[in-house]
This record gives structure tokens, sequence and C-alpha cells, in this order.
């Protein structure tokens, strides 16, 4: 539901018409959510049955491998924004490139901060967090939506999801380094090991068979 509350803000505000020009930013958007769920899938166990030292470091590490990746992704899809929207849909839809590129940097942190979830569900047995996280983001996104929408329009709803991403991860982030001692930039900042794990990490080209010599 906190995903969609801008969606419902704005159908209350602008009508169909609006909500179709902005799923379309907001469809874009999502597709970085692959991502983390990825990260999420390959290091669930881990989290879970490691020592909680252990793994409140893999969590840090595994949102600073993926934040770095989804920054990778939603560079290149910042600046295609508007070539991309009117390739894909045409010109009718050239208002969502604006607030697909005004919710990219929410995306980017909420995305990533998702992958808290597992820690607090598996290591500490407590996914209310999750819970209070994401009533948390339903009040203030709702809230800036009633406000900014009305002004805004789309980029009112892009500039409400944003926000409300931002705070929420600020607010997860916080409440992780308190439990765990772990300083904030060894969450967020990535690390030279971590480029290097990604670069083992990268398909490599096959080695070409060796010539055939005639006999």
């Amino acid at each position: 539901f906190n995903y969609r509350i801008d969606s419902l803000v704005l159908i209350a505000f602008l009508g169909a018409a609006g909500f179709g020009v902005y799923s379309v930013a907001v469809s874009a958007g999502e597709v970085l959510f692959r991502i983390p769920r990825a990260v999420a899938t390959a290091t669930t166990f881990i989290v879970g049955a490691s020592t909680f030292e252990e793994s409140a470091l893999t969590t840090a590490r595994s949102i600073r491998t993926c934040t770095a990746v989804v920054i990778a992704c939603a560079v290149p899809l910042f600046v295609l924004a508007p070539w991309l929207v009117r390739l894909f849909y045409g010109d009718s839809f050239a208002a969502a490139a604006p607030a697909l590129r005004i919710l990219l940097p929410g995306i980017v942190l909420f995305v990533s901060a998702g992958l808290f979830s597992p820690f607090f569900a598996f290591q500490m047995g407590r996914p209310v967090v999750v819970v209070y996280v994401s009533l948390f983001m339903i009040g203030v996104q709702t809230g800036l939506g009633v406000w900014l929408v009305p002004i805004l329009k789309l980029e009112g709803a892009a500039i409400a999801s944003t926000a409300t991403y931002l705070t929420s991860a600020v607010f997860i982030t916080w409440y992780f380094c308190w439990l765990t001692k772990i300083k904030w930039y060894d969450v967020w900042v990535v690390k030279r090991e971590d480029l290097k794990t990604l670069r083992r990490l990268l398909p490599r080209g096959r080695p070409s068979a060796p010539a055939s010599s005639d006999r």
C-alpha cells in the first residue's frame, strides 16, 4: 500500500488521466526494484543464520553494493528519461519524464533500504519494525501528497514520494546503526573491496577456441 499511496492521492486530485501519465514514471522507476530483490535472495540465509555481528556486516555490505549498482543503472535512466518516454509511449506521456527524474533519487535510497528487512525479520525476529516503517511512510506520503499534488501536479506526487523514501531511509539507517554500532557511511558508501567483488561477479568473455590447423 505504501508503494501506491502517491498514485491514489494523484487520482483523487488529477483523475485517471493524470494517474495514467504518472504510472509511466512509476513503472520505469520500479525496474530498479529487481536489483535488491536478487541481492536479498542471495543474502537472506546468511543474514538470518549468522551471528549478530556477521549478520549486521553482511547487511551493510549488501546495501553498499546494491546502492552502487542501482546508481549505475539510475544515472543513464535519469539522463535518457525524456527520450525513452517519448520513444516507448509517445509525446502524450512526455510529462512523465520530469516526474521520473524526481522519483529516481528516492527510489535509489528506498530499494537499497529494503535490504534492512531480512536483518530485522530473521536475525532479530522483529518484522514489526518493517511494519512500523511502512505505516510511517503511508502517513508522511499521504500528508505530502495532499499538500503538493494540487500545487505541482505530477511533480508534486514525485516530490512527495522521494521525500518519503528519504525520510524512511534516514530513520531505518539510524535505527540499524544504533543497534549494531556500525557507522552510517559503512552502510551507504561503497568501498574498494565492494567494487572488487562486483568485478568478480561480472560475466567474462569466453576464451576463443584455438584455431584448428590443417593437416
